[in-house]
């Protein structure tokens, strides 16, 4: 779509250590709160939602292969 952001990171040490959210691929939604609702109660580890200083909310989910996906709203 055309408000989709493809990020590129060159020559930046992302060394992943446990627990590090760096590396992580993300996703808009309309709302947060559904998602949240949704998957808290299941077995997945969660961080947030919480709110980023621009006021975007995040919530990070940590899929069974150990990889970060964060869903942000307004």
């Amino acid at each position: 779509g055309t408000s989709q952001e493809l990020h590129l990171l060159h020559g930046l040490d992302y060394t992943i250590h446990s627990g590090s959210r760096k590396n992580h691929f993300a996703l808009w939604a309309d709302q947060l709160q559904p998602i949240v609702d949704q998957v808290k109660p299941l077995a997945f580890e969660t961080v947030g939602p919480k709110t980023r200083a621009d006021g975007v909310w995040q919530f990070f989910i940590k899929d069974p292969d150990g990889h970060w996906i964060e869903i942000s709203s307004n």
